[in-house]
């Protein structure tokens, strides 16, 4: 069993933190936000760190407001947050009176929780974020780092005795500003950044590959007359390319970009009793030919899909291709692999991870479904 990595989050107060102190707060009009607080949120949450509001609100326990009350508030303050754009990832409220000395009100920890989304937490890396004594308290008691904000009570709590690792911010959107980025938050975009790097590159280069150019214009071509002459479209591949063969069956038969008739074409991937019976009876190897030899004709077109270019049964379905005369192309990747000399016509997409040969792929398919529906249904 993988143990999780205990994660780091952000704990905030709501009145004088997030919300103008109001003194219990009974109305929905008298939820008004802090300035730069929305703002602050959307920050906090662009850091990496998941966001967890606990709030005492003994203004219940005392009687001083009902609960329908309390709840339109608080439906008001979240409704308020939804429309922004932004949320809390967990809300905690403590209802109890100080002398009921439950174990949820602040600076307690009853309320706050020791897990999000099945990680632990790292309170050592975390920040507890308020305006009034209890919030340091609270900070204290978990060994976060405690965080004063100089809103609401702020300026009478900065003149108490605080924790002597406590920072002090003028407001929410000051602390954001200031709050580092999570640990592993700018591995992970920079992993992207470098991903969408290697794709664009593989696309720029796939521009400037003359030959292949001129191929897939030469295989569009055959699909349009097959479709013309009555034929069908057969698509295979394996593992993700399986789910590219699926994929552009279905913009065939549906529809890419515009409304048009259905044109007929099937992805020889999908009937588990056939690829099994097949599988078992002769070989993985058969599973696309044996289904080609049963179902196509010299009128259909076969389109198989493998990024190394060396995937055996699409080997196996493009030499029964050959022997049947069905028209066939291959998308491939890298050097071509063996289906580069056994394919009528085969695109070599560029790139060098999988991923992105995958992603020049999905372009050329894409491409080649629009080509097909604009020759054969011009507007």
């Amino acid at each position: 069993m993988i143990e999780a990595t205990p994660i780091a989050v952000v704990v905030l107060d709501r009145d004088g933190t997030v919300i103008e102190d109001r003194h219990y707060i009974k109305r929905e009009d008298d939820v008004v936000f802090l300035p730069g607080a929305i703002e602050a949120l959307r920050k906090i949450r662009a850091k990496g760190y998941p966001i967890f509001l606990v709030s005492n609100q003994s203004g219940v326990g005392r009687g001083w407001i009902a609960d329908d009350e309390f709840q339109g508030v608080h439906r008001r303050f979240t409704s308020m947050l939804t429309e922004a754009g932004t949320q809390f990832d967990e809300i905690a409220y403590c209802f109890h009176a100080p002398e009921a000395n439950c174990d949820c009100r602040k600076p307690k920890t009853g309320l706050v929780p020791l897990q999000f989304q099945g990680q632990p937490i790292d309170w050592s890396r975390s920040f507890v974020v308020g305006d009034h004594v209890p919030d340091m308290g609270l900070a204290s008691a978990l060994g976060a780092k405690p965080c004063l904000v100089l809103t609401g009570k702020g300026p009478e709590t900065q003149k108490t005795e605080l924790p002597v690792t406590t920072q002090i911010y003028e407001n929410l959107s000051v602390f954001a500003d200031a709050l580092p980025e999570r640990e592993g938050t700018r591995r992970y975009t920079d992993t992207l950044k470098s991903n969408l790097g290697l794709s664009i590159q593989a696309k720029q280069q796939m521009m400037e590959r003359t030959e292949d150019l001129r191929v897939f214009s030469e295989a569009v071509a055959v699909v349009v007359k097959a479709y013309r002459n009555g034929g069908r479209l057969y698509i295979a591949g394996n593992g993700g390319s399986a789910a590219d063969a699926q994929h552009l069956a279905a913009e065939f038969v549906s529809k890419l970009a515009r409304p048009r008739a259905p044109l007929p074409a099937e992805a020889l991937t999908v009937d588990t009793s056939i690829l099994t019976a097949i599988g078992n009876d002769f070989s993985f190897d058969e599973v696309f030919s044996r289904q080609i030899e049963g179902k196509a004709r010299d009128t259909d077109v076969f389109l198989g899909i493998t990024t190394s270019g060396q995937s055996r049964n699409i080997v196996r379905a493009l030499e029964v291709c050959r022997k049947l005369k069905i028209p066939s192309i291959v998308l491939s990747g890298r050097d071509g692999g063996k289906v580069k000399d056994l394919a009528d016509f085969c695109i070599i997409a560029a790139g060098v991870e999988t991923s992105a040969i995958q992603e020049v792929h999905m372009v050329l398919y894409h491409t080649l479904c629009a080509c097909v529906e604009a020759e054969l249904f011009p507007i």
